[in-house]
């Protein structure tokens, strides 16, 4: 991210290095330009700047340069500068009236093929080069209403045919505010150079103009397409908007105008102000659409409603009014980008996905918003930044919402996968509720016969041993009596134990297979159910640990929930713990604690025991999944836990260190307190 950043304040840099490269450019003093040490094919195209000699309210020709005095002008002036900053004599030019300027280029030699460059001269002009017309734009008139608007890029050719040039251009202005050859590129509009370097340059410019373009139009299809076919997200929507509104932006030079000529000049100011005052507004819509919870829905309607006041005023008024209205647009511009910083401020506080995209991307919208307001007052002539800016902006925001595409699919695979085994798991759960059925019938028999037949053992333990005793060593079945009677109470014991493992694998399946939520209306003490828990396992913790300790806290609220069913859960949570312990030294500890911030309820039970490896802490919680097969385990203890305490609102949580031990870590909010009750 710190790369993409750097790199981009390297672009702002270079690309307006060529601006700062007018100032070595030769410098035009009293109306005349030396060039005769300028080298064309080694230091390319110059910069037409300086002081021109002024006719200020006059549109005059060649022929009319011939029948004035040699010093006729009304003097000097600097032809980058606003009208309104040009000083002749005492007095300014006005913003609104015509003006004819003349240059006197000294050149290093006769003959050279020249091409002559002109940017966006507001707002109609006509140039001569020796006496003939080059290139002209509009109608100059000295009224408004001989005057035609047009303003557009121009490059003429000639041959100059001595050692000067004598350069003549007319400018009309009665429709823009800012009058002269400032217009929206403040150093050097109208440039000087070689014919075949001028038009190689024009060519990579129109080649850079249209492939942009292209791009721009390929992504606002693209996108658009995605929505209507694919994803309706809304973002969708915003990012073809913005890609529209950048080409229009992007074509206020060159394409527009390579592809509609003849487009009125009044018609395409208009148009370009579209994009100036909706771009951020359209960009703030794109971010509520990512991020709505970090956004402010009050401060968006504000910002909608000033957008759109801007764009109806962008599009109605004329352009003398529009420059008064574009300044205006920048406080409330800059406000609208700080906002768009805050959404994205937000999102990465909150770690949203693909906020690191949407970061570099907001700084290129900062970038971009910066470059052209610098650039529409003049300041800065970086043009492509905007449009480098904007297309970098595109890609950010496409790897965001795919990042955010891919996120989406991974949970609704998850849900898929999901869904497929609550099925499975429904289909199983009819399974065992019917052969539970059938194995409880046949198992209760086995457990009843064979309780009948200890009771039996016993009375004939006392006939046979008065029979051996008489009779001496007997034989039973191929067994001597002595074995068979030491043998005989261990065979019915592990018949009855298997008899009761099998009845208890039974009731886990069957409360499994229900699912069925537990009743929610008792007051429950927490620290009473640890208790009575403890008192259920004492015997189990003195077999399993010399170090056991219980602490809990005072004053915890009661609430409302199952003793029974979270009995069961710490039950099952102890006897793990007892169970990892390799000795008797290890430690198991519990704690109840009350969080009064968040109002929840902690249960912590820990152990020092073997611990559990990450790979199987993974599948801890899955139904079925044991790693004491030996001993009988089923696998459904902490499954089962984990839906109970799901069924109180709650949370269980288990970290684990091989070789360490594990702590399991139970939070229960307290969704209903119990008035004036405490656990104690």
């Amino acid at each position: 991210m710190i790369r993409i950043i750097g790199l981009s304040v390297l672009f702002l840099l270079l690309a307006d290095c060529d601006s700062k490269n007018a100032q070595n450019c030769p410098v035009a003093k009293s109306g005349v330009l030396d060039l005769r040490s300028w080298k064309f094919s080694q230091d390319s195209n110059v910069k037409l700047v300086g002081e021109w000699s002024v006719f200020r309210d006059r549109l005059l020709t060649p022929q009319d340069l011939k029948s004035l005095n040699p010093q006729g002008e009304d003097g000097f002036a600097d032809i980058q500068k606003d009208w309104s900053e040009q000083f002749v004599g005492d007095e300014c030019l006005k913003e609104l009236g015509c003006v004819t300027y003349r240059l006197l280029v000294l050149l290093p030699h006769d003959k050279i093929p020249l091409s002559c460059k002109t940017g966006l001269i507001m707002s109609s002009f006509r140039l001569w080069a020796n006496d003939q017309l080059i290139t002209e734009a509009g109608q100059p008139g000295c009224t408004a209403k001989t005057t035609k608007a047009v303003s557009r890029p121009q490059i003429a050719s000639f041959i100059s045919d001595g050692d000067s040039l004598l350069l003549l251009l007319q400018i009309a202005n009665f429709n823009f505010d800012k009058g002269g050859v400032t217009g929206f590129d403040k150093f050097g509009v109208i440039e000087l150079g070689l014919s075949d370097q001028m038009y190689k340059q024009h060519e990579q410019n129109l080649f850079y103009d249209f492939l942009l373009s292209g791009a721009f139009i390929v992504m606002a299809i693209y996108h658009f397409a995605l929505f209507l076919f694919g994803k309706r997200e809304k973002s969708l929507i915003y990012l073809g908007i913005i890609c529209l509104l950048i080409l229009v932006h992007l074509s206020r030079q060159n394409v527009l105008f390579q592809i509609f000529p003849s487009i009125p000049w009044e018609l395409c100011s208009r148009v370009i102000n579209i994009p100036v005052f909706s771009l951020c507004w359209v960009f703030m819509l794109f971010f509520h659409s990512i991020y709505p919870k970090d956004t402010v829905r009050k401060i968006g309607i504000v910002f909608t409603i000033g957008s759109t006041v801007y764009i109806i005023l962008g599009v109605a008024v004329s352009q003398r009014i529009s420059f008064a209205v574009y300044k205006s647009f920048i406080p409330f511009m800059l406000l609208l980008v700080l906002y768009l910083c805050t959404i994205m401020a937000r999102a990465a506080f909150h770690n949203r996905s693909s906020a690191k995209y949407l970061i570099v991307a907001s700084f290129f919208t900062v970038l971009a918003a910066l470059n052209d307001v610098l650039n529409g007052l003049g300041i800065l002539n970086t043009y492509y930044i905007f449009t480098l800016s904007g297309f970098v902006f595109i890609l950010m925001c496409e790897f965001g919402i795919y990042e955010q595409f891919i996120l989406a699919e991974k949970i609704a695979k998850n849900q898929r996968e999901k869904l497929v085994e609550t099925e499975k798991l429904a289909s199983l759960g009819t399974l065992i509720a019917g052969v539970a059925h059938e194995i409880n019938n046949p198992n209760n028999s086995i457990l009843l016969s064979t309780q009948s037949h200890a009771d039996v053992w016993k009375h004939v333990t006392s006939i046979l041993d008065d029979y051996a005793e008489e009779n001496g060593a007997i034989r039973i079945g191929g067994y001597q009596w002595e074995q068979l009677r030491t043998e005989m109470p261990e065979s019915i014991e592990r018949i009855i134990r298997n008899s009761r493992r099998i009845e208890r694998i039974v009731a886990d399946l069957k409360t499994y297979a229900r699912k069925e939520h537990p009743h929610m209306n008792e007051l429950v003490n927490i620290n009473m159910i640890v208790r009575g828990s403890i008192t259920l396992l004492e015997n189990k913790l003195k077999n399993s640990t010399d170090a056991f300790s219980v602490d809990y806290e005072e004053n915890i609220p009661l609430f409302k929930g199952n003793f029974q069913k979270l009995e069961q859960v710490i039950i099952n949570l102890v006897i793990n713990a007892c169970e990892s312990l390799p000795d008797r030294s290890r430690a198991v500890r519990i704690s109840t604690a009350y969080d009064d911030n968040v109002k929840s309820i902690t249960v912590t039970v820990s152990d020092e025991g073997v611990g559990i490896e990450p790979k199987i802490v993974r599948h801890i919680f899955d139904p079925f999944f044991t790693t004491k097969h030996n001993s009988g385990g089923t696998g459904l203890g902490l499954s089962i836990a984990q839906s109970i305490i799901i069924a109180h609102n709650g949370e269980l949580k288990i970290t684990s260190e091989p070789g360490v031990g594990t702590r399991v870590v139970i939070t229960i909010p307290l969704m209903e307190v119990a008035v004036n009750g405490n656990a104690n």
